[in-house]
């Protein structure tokens, strides 16, 4: 719910329905045309840590049902299988702290709700999030034909959807009125949300659906909410806020984006990423990744990797990461995936094939790649791994230029071991 309590017929309809909330509903859904997941896009969270803390209260702790909430929330959008985005805290809040400030309250006239979308929460002073774990007062209905830990987790779940950005589902196209939403109901959702993104198809069984006659989807995602919310949030600047279209694909926090993301989601430790190599539409929004298995992954002192401090994306620390990795590993290629104050997180990789390759053959390849001094530039790294690719037979996915041989590019080209192309920021 956002930015209101609920009205009568809300009421009403809880009072009708609650004895099938946990039942799937059979036949023809209401509704079969429209979007579903209605997202702000000036209200996603821009990294991956989103911040949550208890407003203090006097009386009742609710240390359990605080646990309910975060359980629940933890099983649907912050899920383990997702691995998109974590909310931590979850202590009491602290004067002006920055977070998704949870009150708790059973005023009768005064149902749980959000003050915003999003980032919209941060905003709030008071409070950004409202929760019932008594209903004594408001919806005493709600806990006749069901637990009072299953409201709650089912309210957590509708709520925190909210605060991840997305709005209600039956503000668009193709929502009819059910026993659970009224044509009012619906009017009211599109005025809130109309000017908001509509992700997928309308889908009837959504948690964030009024119109849902299985309350609040049961407090579990449908198939549609978990695809809308992976849409937006899946992303390289999902792992790494700081990785965007400007930064560039061989920018160094774009790198480490990629090594979150396929340590994360493939189960690899090593992430190199490059430009599209297709000219297609996705070329404008997603970078290429090549996900590997490294033979030495650890954190190395600057000392041990010299010109590489500042420099991480240069030829001169290419060559040294070169050297380092074939003295520790027996490995050609090195690649800095983070860094930090005092060293670096250096993968070595093997290379499948190394090749000495002219500036000319690659230029062939690319006509970005123009000079020898542009070995780590987006041109020559795409004509680099389309160099590797041409190579009939070999299955080669991914290549990395490691090295300079006077006026020759050192190419390792590299297996395919998972090459993904990957949305770069989040939203739409």
């Amino acid at each position: 719910m956002f930015l209101s309590t609920l009205s009568s017929s809300k009421t009403t309809a809880i009072l009708l329905t609650i004895g099938s909330l946990f039942t799937n509903i059979n036949g023809q859904q209401p509704g079969t045309n429209g979007f579903d997941l209605i997202a702000r896009k000036t209200s996603l969270w821009p990294g991956r840590q989103i911040p949550v803390c208890w407003v203090p209260r006097t009386g009742k702790q609710y240390t359990t049902e605080k646990g309910w909430t975060r359980s629940a929330v933890f099983n649907t959008w912050a899920s383990s299988t997702h691995d998109i985005v974590t909310f931590t805290g979850w202590g009491e809040c602290t004067t002006n702290q920055k977070a998704i400030r949870i009150r708790i309250t059973d005023a009768a006239d005064d149902a749980p709700h959000t003050l915003g979308l999003g980032t919209e929460l941060l905003l709030r002073e008071d409070y950004g999030m409202s929760l019932n774990f008594e209903f004594k007062n408001w919806c005493p209905q709600c806990i006749v034909s069901q637990s009072r830990e299953a409201a709650i987790r089912i309210i957590a779940v509708h709520e925190f959807g909210h605060a991840l950005g997305f709005g209600h589902e039956h503000a668009q196209p193709g929502a009819k009125p059910t026993s659970m939403c009224s044509k009012e109901d619906i009017i009211q959702a599109q005025e809130r949300y109309g000017n908001d993104y509509p992700v997928s198809k309308y889908d009837y069984q959504s948690v964030m659906n009024y119109c849902n006659e299985n309350w609040n989807g049961g407090g579990s995602l449908s198939t549609l909410d978990v695809k809308g919310f992976l849409t937006l949030y899946k992303s390289l600047q999902g792992y790494y806020g700081s990785c965007t279209l400007a930064s560039g694909p061989r920018s160094l926090v774009c790198v480490a984006a990629a090594s979150r993301y396929c340590s994360s989601a493939l189960s690899k430790d090593v992430g190199f990423t490059q430009a599209i190599i297709k000219a297609t539409p996705e070329a404008d929004t997603k970078y290429g990744v090549l996900c590997a298995r490294s033979s030495l992954l650890g954190w190395v002192p600057w000392n041990q990797i010299p010109n590489c401090q500042g420099y991480s994306q240069y030829m001169t620390c290419f060559a040294s990461l070169s050297s380092y990795c074939l003295a520790k590993a027996s490995s050609s290629i090195g690649i800095i995936q983070e860094t930090r104050s005092d060293s670096a997180k250096v993968a070595c990789v093997k290379a499948d094939s190394r090749w000495s390759v002219s500036v000319s053959t690659l230029k062939s390849y690319n006509s970005a790649c123009t000079s020898i001094s542009l070995a780590q530039s987006v041109g020559c790294t795409t004509a680099a791994v389309l160099y590797c690719r041409s190579k009939s037979g070999a299955g080669y996915a991914g290549a990395v230029i490691y090295g300079i041989d006077g006026s020759l590019f050192k190419v390792g080209c590299v297996y395919n071991q998972n090459f993904k192309h990957v949305r770069v920021e989040k939203g739409f």
